[in-house]
């Protein structure tokens, strides 16, 4: 079986299971990002509806796209195809490759957001953790508030991992304006020994998850 085909194959079994992916895209010198569902899969053309569909507005032609699934620790690559009224069409590129001499940290995708607690001051927003790392963490902050002056600067973040809620200093590398509900921001880690322990349990059992869904795939085929 060709890459390609192996590739489009995982995205019409995650969209048979209705699970999110999670697409990042270049915008100036930051990232920009949004969650998404799959609408259709064909030859090596993706559908994609965006959860916030003013999403949409914030991506355009030229644009090379990464998608993250909850089936490959790497990303596939696509390009922009098209937009519909509120689709995005993308033609598949490949998969990742991973410069494994300058990868520090294993990076996992959630496949489904993990809700936390983005503590400003004394300011709380609604967060999702998108992805994480025992250093680091894509995530999106749900609120119309101005955080654009966030990049390089200190919060908190709270939420629960295994049921123990722990809260963790973080500092934002970067932070982009994804729609007008929605922040995606990169976030260094600065946890204690602890704290690196759960993530890296965290990471642990995602790669489970993956081993299950890996074998539910191989049913599907």
């Amino acid at each position: 079986m060709l890459e390609k085909d192996y590739a489009m194959k995982i995205l019409s079994f995650l969209k048979a299971k209705n699970k999110h992916v999670f697409l990042v895209w270049q915008d100036g010198k930051s990232l920009n990002g949004g969650l998404a569902t799959i609408v259709d899969v064909s030859g090596d053309i993706v559908e994609l509806s965006f959860y916030k569909k003013d999403t949409i507005f914030s991506i355009s032609s030229g644009k090379n796209v990464l998608l993250r699934t909850s089936m490959l620790l790497r990303p596939m690559l696509f390009s922009f195809e098209s937009k519909r009224k509120d689709t995005v069409l993308l033609k598949y590129s490949g998969i990742v490759p991973v410069d494994r001499e300058r990868r520090r940290f294993l990076r996992v995708y959630l496949g489904e957001p993990m809700d936390a607690t983005l503590l400003i001051g004394n300011m709380f927003f609604p967060t999702w953790i998108i992805d994480i790392s025992e250093g680091g963490a894509g995530v999106v902050i749900n609120t119309s508030k101005a955080l654009d002056e966030l990049s390089g600067k200190y919060a908190d973040m709270q939420f629960n991992i295994f049921n123990t809620i722990i809260r963790i200093k973080v500092r934002f590398a970067w932070i982009n304006k994804v729609n007008f509900e929605q922040f995606f921001a990169g976030i260094e880690l600065l946890v204690d020994s602890v704290q690196k322990n759960k993530i890296q349990k965290l990471i642990i059992d995602n790669m489970y998850n993956i081993e299950e869904q890996t074998l539910e795939f191989l049913k599907f085929l």
